[in-house]
C-alpha cells in the first residue's frame, strides 16, 4: 500500500521475534519491521505523527505491555552503491550515514533519495500471566523459530530437557520459584491499612 501511494520502494519487511512484549497466557501478536527509501523521485517530505511517545497497549490480566512503534531516519547510507553491487540493505544498523533524531508531531523530515526510514510497529498485548501459558504452546513458538530456547525461559519459565522437549517438572519448579520471588518481592502502596 504505501509503495502505491507514495513513491517509495520496501528494502525489507519481516515479522520480528516473539519477546517479552505482549507476552501473556496468549501473547500478543508478533510485530513488524519494515524499510522504505524514496524511489523515482528527488526527495521526499513527511511528517511524523506517532513514534516511541506512543504509549504502549497495557496487558490485561497480568499480560506483559505491548511493544512500542518506532520511527529511525538515516541519511548518507550509499544506496546506489549498494544497489550497483547487488545488496539490497537489510539492518539500519549496519549502514553507514548519519541517523536524524526524530520527535512525534515535530517539524516535516526530509528524505532524500539516499536516506533510509525504518518503522517498527507496535505489538498487541497478550492476556494473562506469561507464567501461565501452556509449556507446549511456548514449545510451538521455539519450533516456528517465533522465540529462541533461552528468551521462552527468561519469558515464560519454561524448562528444557537435554533433547530440546519441555521438561514438565521442571517447568513446575521453575514457575514455583518465579511466583514465590514475585511474592517476596510485593509491597503494599504506601498508606495501605496493614
Amino acid at each position: 500500500e504505501t509503495e502505491q501511494l507514495y513513491p517509495m520502494l520496501c528494502l525489507y519487511r519481516r515479522a520480528l521475534p516473539c519477546g517479552a512484549d505482549g507476552a501473556g497466557a496468549y501473547r500478543g501478536g508478533r510485530s513488524i519491521t519494515e524499510a522504505f527509501v524514496p524511489w523515482g523521485t528527488p526527495g521526499m517530505a513527511a511528517a511524523l505523527y506517532v513514534d516511541d511517545s506512543f504509549p504502549k497497549a497495557v496487558g490485561p490480566f497480568g499480560a506483559n505491555p505491548s511493544s512500542m512503534g518506532r520511527v529511525r531516519i538515516k541519511h548518507g547510507v550509499g544506496l546506489a552503491e549498494q544497489f550497483a553491487t547487488g545488496i539490497v540493505p537489510q539492518d539500519l544498523d549496519g549502514l553507514p550515514g548519519q541517523e536524524q533524531p526524530v520527535d512525534h508531531k515535530g517539524p516535516m523530515l526530509m528524505i532524500g533519495p539516499d536516506s533510509v526510514v525504518t518503522w517498527t510497529g507496535a505489538n498487541n498485548p497478550g492476556y494473562g500471566d506469561p507464567l501461565a501459558r501452556a509449556p507446549q504452546a511456548v514449545a510451538g513458538d521455539v519450533s516456528r523459530g517465533w522465540l529462541g530456547a533461552a528468551e521462552a525461559t527468561r519469558v515464560y519459565a519454561v524448562a528444557w530437557a537435554d533433547d530440546g522437549t519441555v521438561d514438565e517438572a521442571g517447568t513446575r519448579r521453575l514457575r514455583a520459584e518465579r511466583l514465590r520471588a514475585r511474592l517476596e518481592a510485593a509491597r503494599p502502596p504506601d498508606g495501605a491499612a496493614s
